[in-house]
């Protein structure tokens, strides 16, 4: 689905499971969100059940796992719910967790993948915001790189 609109999902869907590393069992619930929210990771086990929304600046180490953290709110190991809700083109999500690692599944994306589809994705009524490449950058650390350049074939949403 390719829309300019934002989305979210239509109705809440769970999983339950074990984390990979924390080896703790969770519950996790995915829930609709209003537009601009973004995706945000609530910890239901917590007093006061603090947030964290998924964004660069809440991301607090890469070790094996990305940790996402914003006071009281530590999840990680989050890649593969974050990878099927961008694959999927969902701008707008509240995970609920009781645990601070989502559930591994078969440590693949798989098992978020249909649990999205079974919730069904809803178009709100927002514009999408487009990330828009309008000159080359570059990031080298020793012999690593990443470069990243304009280009007219298609838009990085």
């Amino acid at each position: 689905m390719v829309t300019m609109k934002q989305t979210t999902l239509v109705q809440p869907v769970s999983y339950q499971g074990i984390g990979l590393h924390a080896a703790l069992e969770v519950h996790m619930v995915l829930r609709p969100a209003p537009a601009d929210t973004g995706i945000v990771f609530v910890r239901t086990d917590l007093p006061g059940r603090p947030s964290v929304q998924a964004h660069l600046s809440h991301v607090t180490n890469t070790m094996r796992a990305t940790t996402l953290e914003a006071g009281a709110a530590k999840v990680f190991t989050v890649e593969h719910i974050l990878s099927a809700l961008a694959g999927l083109q969902i701008d707008n999500c509240t995970v609920e967790m009781d645990s601070p690692e989502p559930p591994v599944g078969d440590g693949s994306s798989l098992e978020f993948v249909r649990l999205i589809e079974t919730a069904g994705v809803q178009v709100l009524d927002a514009p999408r915001r487009e990330w828009i490449i309008k000159e080359q950058h570059l990031i080298q650390e020793e012999d690593k790189f990443v470069a990243v350049v304009p280009y007219d074939g298609y838009r990085i949403t």
